[in-house]
């Protein structure tokens, strides 16, 4: 069941801070990581398209059209006329027809104007997932809807953390993000500050003496999404969730995942993680990986 949770859900963003790698050695970790036990968690590589060239270069003798690498490209805001915009979807669709060992699934970018959005959505290539980020302000409904209304493969993309503790949104916001996604039926995927599986208190950066903040958990906010589709949850129950602190209130047993009271079934955990909670990016594989090992969850995987 672990394996079904989890599944692909860590895109590796670690050109991206707090890690802020080069591009040789992101190339080489991803490489490693596809390589190793746990590839099963791991997603996409994350790129921005300033870079994609560089990334072409690096990556391009250690991938094999038998197993082509996914890839999420960061295109501009279509913000004003959008033509940056369509202009690097154009190369993203050229970059796909010249490397085939390298092939960009999807495209993440900010939905600052909806007005602004529909200006790119012609001819938009079914291929192509887009995930719109949106920000949790009095707007966050209205353009979860305006992402509804245009369906797959378009979906949400929330920041649930950053370098700065202003960064990380509150329980609240989140929750009702949340809440929005699964009335509306928009998928989402998270990005920045999931390094962890539980909400504690961890540093924001890696240096000695960063400062710390309450972060939020994986675990907590995909669990949590599972069950607030699957049982209609409100933003005040899926709260409760997300600020939980401790592993034990979680399950992840072979014929259940839950929270508390609640439970969701094999088949609706694979359902909910295909089309709804899709992943979170994370400039750290490690992390992810090491402190769900210490928590006894990836036992679970091996023993299964």
């Amino acid at each position: 069941m672990i394996e079904t949770l989890l599944h692909e859900i860590v895109d590796y963003a670690g050109l991206f801070p707090p890690a802020g790698l080069g591009m040789p050695d992101a190339v080489k970790n991803y490489a490693v990581y596809r390589n190793s036990t746990e590839r099963w968690m791991l997603g996409k590589f994350v790129v921005s398209l300033a870079r994609l060239d560089e990334f072409r270069e690096w990556a391009f003798d250690l991938v094999s059209v038998t197993d082509p690498w996914p890839i999420s490209v960061l295109l501009p805001s279509p913000q004003g006329d959008g033509a940056a915009f369509r202009q690097g979807l154009e190369m993203v669709r050229e970059f796909n027809v010249q490397n085939p060992s390298l092939q960009i699934d999807s495209i993440e970018t900010k939905l600052d104007d909806l007005a602004a959005g529909e200006t790119v959505l012609a001819k938009w290539p079914s291929s192509l997932n887009c995930f719109w980020e949106i920000d949790l302000d009095d707007q966050m409904v209205d353009k979860v809807k305006w992402i509804q209304r245009h369906g797959p493969p378009h979906a949400a993309k929330v920041r649930t953390g950053g370098i700065h503790a202003a960064m990380i949104p509150a329980v609240e916001r989140l929750a009702s993000f949340i809440r929005a996604c699964a009335e509306h039926e928009v998928p989402f995927k998270a990005t920045a500050g999931l390094h962890h599986p539980i909400r504690s208190e961890f540093k924001l950066t890696y240096a000695d003496d960063a400062p710390t903040a309450t972060m939020h958990g994986f675990l907590n906010v995909f669990i949590g999404a599972l069950l607030a589709k699957t049982h209609f949850l409100m933003a005040e129950q899926i709260a409760v969730i997300l600020s939980c602190r401790s592993s034990t209130e979680f399950t992840i047993a072979d014929d259940r995942v839950g929270w508390g009271m609640w439970f969701v079934e094999p088949w609706a955990v694979e359902q909910a993680r295909k089309n709804f909670a899709i992943s979170f990016g994370s400039c750290s594989f490690v992390e992810p990986t090491s402190e769900l090992r210490q928590l006894g969850f990836l036992d679970l995987h091996h023993l299964g």
